[in-house]
């Protein structure tokens, strides 16, 4: 008797070195993995900072090759019992202007992107980061983690 049952396996990676985000987009290198053109594919990158001061301010967003649809929420902690959610419809590229004054502490900073993506071109796709000019923030590794899956199959092997 035949099946269609296919089972998606999420891949996870931790980011093996700490990184430290510039007052200009940064690259996460790390947070990041290999896409296909025409491939859609679900993901989930946990960025865990520090920062010098809780007045920093910081951005993230998702890079990488072109992409014929991309939809992705960043979710960040801004104070002890507040969030800010922001939302990207097929926009890949630079993180915005940061802003001021959205971190909770000097450490343990979370922002998640979550989302899914299907590119138009093959390549990697990555998390950048910016930081405010007054702050230091420093992407810490082995709590930050990239998931991700791919989530469309073809109809046949």
């Amino acid at each position: 008797m035949a099946t269609t049952n296919k089972f998606i396996v999420p891949r996870v990676v931790t980011l093996p070195e700490a990184v430290t985000v510039g007052a200009s987009n940064t690259a996460i290198t790390g947070l990041s993995f290999y896409v296909v053109a025409g491939q859609t594919y679900k993901f989930k990158f946990i960025v865990n900072y520090t920062c010098g001061a809780t007045t920093a301010g910081s951005a993230w967003a998702v890079n990488g090759p072109a992409a014929t649809a991309i939809a992705y929420q960043v979710t960040q902690a801004t104070a002890a019992s507040a969030t800010m959610v922001t939302s990207s419809v097929g926009v890949i590229g630079a993180a915005s202007s940061p802003g001021t004054g959205n971190a909770v502490a000097t450490n343990g900073n979370i922002a998640i992107l979550e989302g899914v993506v299907t590119p138009s071109a093959s390549g990697t796709l990555i998390v950048n980061g910016i930081k405010d000019a007054d702050s230091t923030i420093v992407v810490n590794a082995l709590y930050s983690s990239c998931e991700w899956s791919r989530i469309d199959w073809p109809a046949a092997p």
